[in-house]
């Protein structure tokens, strides 16, 4: 059985260290071309350079912008009537004020709904959204310009790695107004690090779960022990359930954690379950009970880690 359980861990661990892969580094933002029927519409290049994004707080979907928003077009006009869809501008500096060439430094309290479907291994992007706020796409035409948008090297996110950015306009409709609005969006996608998820969300369940299986090496007659053993490791198991997920935010379906902690809890479950039909059998103090207890301890030894380990292996697979 020893050696049984140390295959399971070592095949379980590899598993879900795979999980780490690095995904693609920051990408360019692709240059747009303004969209047909707009040969009346004023046409501005837009962009925004992220200097820094703090306070991003998971559980409410929040965080705090700090960031140049430049709009250029080619003839003199003044695009300055613009508005942040997802939250709002707590400071607005003009920086550059030119005919055709304006410059914003801009602090900006955002905010994004979380996909929490992957935690603790999901990526989650964070977004800023502006439209004009009287002028239709009729009249303005917001284009994505490649040269003016990006992220700078030194931005950090406490708890985060930065994965991709990317930047696009869009048309918008209104259907109260009957309205179409040219959107710009610009996305930053970030990560949790994968090797601080494993070890602060997988390994310290793995080691409650073993820690119950370990009680499945006892024999029949120590089975007062073995409940023991196994009560207490259920109990650890849910108590590092709720702190595991306690940080987010009221969600209406399953997380990755959730999913991995409920084949924890079969497996554990099931180790409780052996151990009380075996103290139930143990008492009958008959020749024929005793058979069928160590029967019972014999595959259970082996079936219970055998099922919760490829119960795991089916989750991080088909995540």
């Amino acid at each position: 059985m020893t050696h049984i359980a140390r295959i399971c861990l070592g095949v379980l661990i590899a598993a879900v260290l795979c999980i780490g892969v690095v995904g693609p580094g920051p990408a360019p933002a692709q240059a747009q071309t303004p969209p047909s029927g707009t040969d009346e519409a004023l046409i501005v290049n837009a962009g925004i350079y992220v200097l820094s994004v703090g306070q991003f707080n998971i559980s409410t979907g929040s965080y705090v912008v700090d960031m140049y928003l430049t709009l250029q077009c080619a003839k003199p006009c003044t695009p300055n009537r613009f508005e942040f869809m997802n939250g709002r501008a707590t400071s607005t500096d003009l920086v550059e004020d030119e005919p055709n060439y304006k410059s914003y430094r801009i602090q900006a309290a955002l905010q994004t709904d979380p996909d929490m479907r992957q935690y603790p291994f999901d990526e989650q992007t964070l977004t800023i959204q502006f439209e004009d706020k009287s002028m239709s796409r009729s009249n303005l035409v917001y284009v994505a310009d490649p040269g003016l948008n990006g992220v700078d090297p030194s931005v950090i996110i406490a708890g985060w790695q930065m994965r991709d950015w990317k930047a696009q306009a869009q048309d918008h409709y209104y259907p109260t107004f009957d309205a179409t609005y040219s959107r710009f969006q610009f996305d930053v996608v970030v990560a949790r690090g994968a090797m601080s998820s494993i070890f602060k969300a997988i390994l310290p369940a793995i080691f409650i779960v073993l820690g119950g299986f370990l009680a499945l090496l006892l024999g029949p007659d120590k089975a007062l022990q073995r409940l023991g053993i196994n009560t207490s490791a259920l109990i650890g198991g849910i108590m590092f359930h709720i702190n595991l997920t306690s940080q987010l935010p009221p969600v209406g379906y399953l997380t990755l954690a959730d999913k991995y902690m409920i084949v924890n809890y079969i497996g554990l479950v099931g180790a409780l379950a052996s151990t009380t039909v075996l103290l139930a059998m143990t008492t009958a103090g008959n020749d024929k009970a005793k058979l069928k207890t160590d029967t019972i301890h014999r595959y259970t030894a082996i079936s219970l880690p055998l099922v919760w380990l490829v119960g795991q292996v089916l989750i991080f697979t088909l995540r």
